[in-house]
């Protein structure tokens, strides 16, 4: 990624100077001209007062300019000498609970703003925060740029750099009852920008170069927030590409749903699906407001902030949908047992280093000594894993297409006797 356009490093104040600055001055000038500290500091405990010039023109518009290829403002990397690399700069953080893109407010009355940097500049001793504001302005902010160096890219005349003790988190967000807020912060503007649009009509999902092209790139699938990756990740698994359980999406209510399934469902096609499989793109709003109504759905919590088990995702979800099983298994002589999705357990790890899902199903199954009782209708399977920082396999073949003939009972299994190979009917019952 492109580090934007590096001007010479402008000339340093004094020590004085630097020890009353409490918001740093920027301009375009190549050589900034030295000032008096009465120029531009203020008290320590003061009200920061902005005092930033924004690049104009031509410049500014390059600068600022991007596109599907080119990530804005947050995914933009600093210059070398601005990571998060010392020991201040992370104990101020740990000590505030602020973070990249953690919403903050400064001064007083407050000014608010989203931490999109975080680093030192040659003026300064103390570590700084890029802040993208919420409120333009043109007389103070920038664009990312401070005296002719882009330290994070954003809108222009919104980029405010402070020194890091002075920022606080939003209040508007924050108590000392918890902390943010994450639903109201997806509506905050850390996620304003990325918003996705309805899309009422059915939707297929795309195949083949379509479905690459459609949802690969930047700004394409389902949008993180607030340890949504397991929620997402089924989601883009379920419906991207596959139109299996798009019934589910279509059945109209009966007497037996409660009053929140016709929500849910039109929620998660209306909102998710469907514009998910036509622009190849989902906000984390509208997955935030799914995560809501499973919240209060069910007894247990954590579905809006919490990290969960695909499980219990899969379950909440189908139980609000009222989803029958989509197939069933068992082990010998007892009853079959309907399940909406297979997870895969081992109890060691296989010769194989970097196994198919096929061998993986497989190996599962056989050990677990069970059996599908017919092809099922659609067939979820979760890999295995082991906690966050342990992986049984590092890397898992996918299967385009699964054979699943020797795991139905009543089939036809190949066995070799004698050098032969002959097929022999078990009977399963």
């Amino acid at each position: 990624m492109p580090r934007g356009l590096r001007q010479e490093s402008p000339q340093k104040t004094d020590e004085k100077d630097q020890e009353k600055g409490e918001l740093l001055h920027s301009g375009e000038e190549r050589i900034v001209k030295r000032c008096s500290p009465e120029e531009h500091s203020i008290q320590a405990e003061g009200n920061p007062q902005p005092l930033t010039n924004p690049l104009e023109g031509e410049e500014a518009q390059n600068l600022n300019a991007t596109s599907e290829d080119h990530p804005p403002s947050s995914l933009y990397c600093p210059p070398s000498d601005g990571s998060l690399s010392s020991l201040s700069a992370k104990g101020e953080l740990l000590s505030k609970g602020l973070e990249l893109n953690s919403m903050v407010e400064v001064n007083d009355p407050p000014i608010y703003g989203v931490i999109r940097w975080i680093g030192h500049i040659p003026e300064c001793s103390e570590p700084i925060a890029g802040l993208e504001m919420e409120e333009e302005r043109p007389s103070a902010y920038t664009d990312g740029t401070y005296i002719g160096v882009r330290y994070f890219q954003c809108g222009p005349n919104k980029a405010l750099f402070v020194k890091l003790r002075n920022c606080r988190p939003d209040s508007r967000f924050y108590s000392l009852h918890g902390p943010t807020n994450q639903i109201q912060r997806c509506n905050s503007i850390a996620f304003r920008e990325y918003a996705s649009k309805c899309v009422e009509e059915n939707t297929p999902p795309a195949t083949d170069h379509e479905a690459v092209e459609r949802l690969t790139g930047w700004k394409k699938g389902i949008q993180g927030h607030c340890n949504s990756c397991y929620l997402d990740a089924t989601l883009f698994c379920i419906f991207a590409c596959s139109s299996a359980l798009d019934t589910i999406l279509l059945r109209p209510p009966d007497k037996n749903d409660n009053d929140s399934y016709t929500d849910t469902r039109d929620l998660l096609r209306t909102e998710i699906v469907n514009p998910l499989r036509k622009n190849g793109y989902v906000c984390a709003t509208k997955v935030m407001a799914l995560r809501k109504i499973l919240e209060a759905a069910g007894k247990s919590t954590g579905f809006t902030n919490e990290e969960k088990d695909p499980e219990e995702f899969l379950n909440r979800l189908f139980q609000v949908l009222r989803v029958e099983p989509l197939f069933y298994i068992r082990t010998p002589k007892k009853k079959p047992q309907g399940c909406i999705f297979y997870q895969i357990f081992m109890e060691k790890k296989q010769s194989v280093d970097v196994p198919s899902v096929q061998q993986l199903l497989e190996w599962s199954m056989v050990t677990g000594d069970l059996k599908f009782t017919e092809v099922p209708s659609c067939l979820i399977i979760q890999m295995p894993r082991n906690g966050k920082n342990f992986k049984m396999f590092n890397t898992i073949i996918p299967s385009q297409e699964l054979d699943i003939t020797d795991l139905l009972e009543d089939s036809e299994s190949s066995v070799v006797s004698g050098g032969r190979s002959e097929a022999v009917s078990c009977d399963y019952r």
